[in-house]
């Protein structure tokens, strides 16, 4: 999928395939959680119509200075492993979800003890490998999230 930044999607593609409703919120109301743009696309692609990346076409995205603050960018990660189960059940059949859920937590234990045989306990300094790892946990806790997000509002 091309990145959600500068995303230009054709009018008829977004009313025929996207919901009024997306699950994904974005980062609103102080929530980091992402996938909202990735959630849009994958209705667009499971309804038929193409999805293109043109690197011909150029945007400028101006970035606040505060969205390179190790704060910001770890909540970020956290952000982007929190969607991932949310996305891979999209389209899943009811039956089949105990089995992927069951799989993505395997690949993801896999995934962070890999992560944590290659560099050790992290460094502080170290930003891009913190981020990492911080991706690694909450992609782990998705299916949790995931699970949450599906409970009626009184037990969740």
């Amino acid at each position: 999928m091309p990145p959600g930044a500068a995303l230009v999607v054709r009018k008829e593609a977004w009313q025929a395939s996207v919901p009024k409703r997306l699950r994904l919120i974005g980062r609103v109301n102080g929530a980091m959680l992402s996938g909202e743009d990735y959630e849009a696309l994958l209705h667009m692609h499971h309804g038929g119509w193409e999805i293109w990346y043109n690197p011909d076409m150029h945007s400028d995205h101006q970035i606040p200075a505060h969205r390179l603050e190790r704060d910001y960018l770890l909540s970020l990660s956290r952000g982007c492993g929190l969607c991932i189960c949310s996305l891979q059940m999209l389209r899943v059949a009811p039956w089949r979800a105990p089995f992927v859920i069951l799989r993505m937590t395997l690949g993801n234990i896999k995934r962070l003890v890999m992560h944590r045989l290659k560099h050790g306990s992290i460094n502080q300094t170290d930003l891009v490998t913190e981020c990492e790892r911080a991706f690694h946990v909450s992609s782990l806790m998705s299916p949790l999230f995931f699970l949450k997000s599906r409970l009626p509002p009184r037990f969740s």
